[in-house]
């Protein structure tokens, strides 16, 4: 299969996370009245648990939390190394994902890194309607055009409300599941999404899970873990928990700092049902 970027590829070779996402969600940000003060934003959204309800609070979710998801999700993407899977059918699958946040990031990297996979579907589930909305249009519009071949697939539900249908899969195709900023969410039955994943994950799959370096995180992605390795046979592939650094708008000092510390756990393994 060929691999030259340039050429080939579902996704536009030039889009970038950091500048039409999150870039223009903070622009939004700046030019509303009712934020002078970034305590109100942070109110109105309820310190990001909130299921967002229209496009201004999934403005300010962005201008808030983009960032600090782009540079985790990057460096677990580093860690996975995804170029090893060029030429492979794969399924992507993206749990509490927000305006598509986790998708977005993976093209952006993707196209950074002029790495071509071939993406069979993505399945966005969040449960905000608003957030589920955005992300998919931010998804099309990294499409060089709408291809036949790839299924984008949103699920409007709770994890706890998923069902098999939600997450069925092929048996031939790797599946990369993404976590980020959700497993350390206390009301989510763990339990029940690893037997949800039992049951409909066969073949290859690879779980990339990353949350804020608090101890609640913490145990909750361990929790998670163990969990699953009661049910499938695991392979350890990271577990992470210094700062990664990026740069991003501190709100507190209303200006881009560069190299600021970002706390970060990640944990990342693999599973394998034949």
């Amino acid at each position: 299969m060929p691999n030259n970027f340039s050429e080939i590829g579902l996704f536009r070779t030039d889009f970038n996370y950091l500048e039409e996402v999150y870039g223009s969600c903070l622009n939004r940000y700046h030019i509303n009245p009712k934020y002078k003060d970034f305590r109100r934003a942070l109110n109105d959204i309820s310190n990001g648990r909130k299921i967002l309800e229209h496009d201004e609070e999934v403005d300010i979710y962005i201008a808030l939390y983009g960032a600090h998801h782009y540079y985790k999700l990057t460096s677990a993407f580093d860690t996975l190394d995804l170029s090893k899977f060029i030429g492979k059918p794969l399924e992507i699958f993206s749990y509490g994902c927000g305006p598509a946040t986790d998708t977005c990031v993976l093209i952006s990297y993707l196209a950074s890194k002029k790495i071509n996979l071939s993406i069979n579907s993505l399945t966005l589930i969040e449960s905000s309607a608003a957030s589920l909305d955005r992300g998919e249009q931010y998804v099309q519009s990294a499409l060089i055009h709408k291809q036949a071949g790839l299924k984008i697939r949103t699920v409007n539900k709770k994890l706890d409300n998923l069902d098999i249908t939600d997450v069925s899969s092929q048996s031939q195709t790797i599946k990369l599941h993404v976590f980020s900023n959700i497993l350390d969410i206390e009301h989510i039955n763990l339990k029940h999404l690893a037997n949800i994943l039992n049951i409909s994950q066969k073949g290859s799959n690879y779980f990339i899970c990353v949350s804020p370096n608090f101890y609640s995180s913490i145990k909750r992605i361990d929790n998670f873990r163990s969990i699953m390795a009661t049910l499938f046979q695991i392979s350890d592939i990271s577990m992470l928990d210094e700062a990664v650094k990026g740069r991003f708008w501190l709100m507190t000092a209303r200006c881009f700092v560069d190299n600021q510390g970002i706390g970060r756990y990640q944990r990342i393994f693999m599973t394998y049902v034949s």
